[in-house]
């Protein structure tokens, strides 16, 4: 290579450091919020840069050929795979695992509950040996991912409450007025009425709620549901417009952070190599199901 070819491939390769060295920890990031869902956006992100860094390898590629670009390319995949093959959770970089309870107060039943793809070192203590793939419908209604289950023992833990307050009919619908409470003064609650009831109108405290966006019982079967977030201890009222002249089943769960305690059980804690899940609902909490009829 000549002289001046030298300088321009030294020049070329300066000016694209600063791209090489910022665009990877923008990378990680978005892995890190978003998990593998984000692969094709990263893969955009990845074929854009990979376009600006092009331009400079006119200035690079000596008059031969590809000779020194190819065994560069052959180069990094190596150190790829090697570097993948290394790769162990630790401390500083924890692997993410998944668990939580759930118990339905109707029944009593109770599961430990994974969506993981199998029983780590960790979970395998609370979910046993008897694991199976299911959909956990009598404890999270209207919901249809799987998830790895084994039996839990029942901790007591209260259930939520819903009551009503007043009811009335008009034009082929009920409007329903409802207060919710969690016993437990859990911080979260949901409410899912069971499929096909179609939800006319919704109000949270008086406040109408936008029912544009939430599917109704009239749209692909998918049940109604609201979700509230820092719930007050005193609860809150709810009045729904329903369009069903009988009876209503509502499945009311609370969802409270960390897992319960279970007496006489001597569950290890979760070691430094692993942490709580940032992708999967419903990570590290405890969760009371109970059914009502209005």
């Amino acid at each position: 290579m000549a002289l001046g070819g030298l300088k321009a491939a030294i020049v070329s390769v300066i000016t694209a450091l600063p791209l090489v060295l910022l665009w990877p920890p923008i990378i990680y990031l978005i892995f890190s919020a978003v998990g593998f869902g984000a692969v094709a956006l990263v893969a955009l992100m990845v074929a854009l840069v990979a376009g600006l860094l092009s331009l400079s390898l006119p200035s690079i590629v000596a008059p031969d050929g590809w000779r020194a670009p190819g065994m560069g390319a052959l180069l990094g995949v190596a150190s790829l795979i090697f570097s993948l093959s290394l790769t162990r959770p630790d401390p500083s970089h924890p692997k993410p695992d998944h668990l939580f309870y759930a118990m339905n107060a109707m029944t009593g039943n109770a599961v430990w509950a994974s969506g993981d793809e199998r029983p780590d070192e960790w979970t395998s203590q609370y979910l046993g040996r008897d694991v199976e793939r299911l959909k956990l419908i009598e404890y999270l209604p209207g919901r249809a991912e799987t998830y790895l289950s084994g039996q839990a023992p029942n901790v007591s833990l209260p259930a939520p409450k819903l009551s009503i307050l007043g009811e009335e009919q008009q034009e082929g619908a009920r409007i329903l007025r409802l207060r919710a409470r969690s016993m437990r003064n859990a911080p979260l609650m949901s409410l899912v009425l069971e499929p096909g009831v179609v939800v006319e109108t919704a109000a949270i405290n008086g406040k109408e709620v936008d029912l544009r966006n939430n599917p109704s019982g009239d749209k692909g079967g998918q049940p109604w549901r609201l979700s509230y977030y820092a719930l007050p201890p005193e609860g809150i009222d709810l009045t729904l417009q329903v369009k069903k002249l009988g009876p209503v089943n509502i499945y009311v769960t609370d969802q409270s952070y960390g897992l319960p305690e279970v007496p006489g059980a001597d569950y290890k804690p979760r070691p430094p190599n692993l942490m709580p899940s940032n992708r999967l609902p419903f990570s590290d909490q405890s969760l009371v199901n109970k059914m009502f009829t209005f």
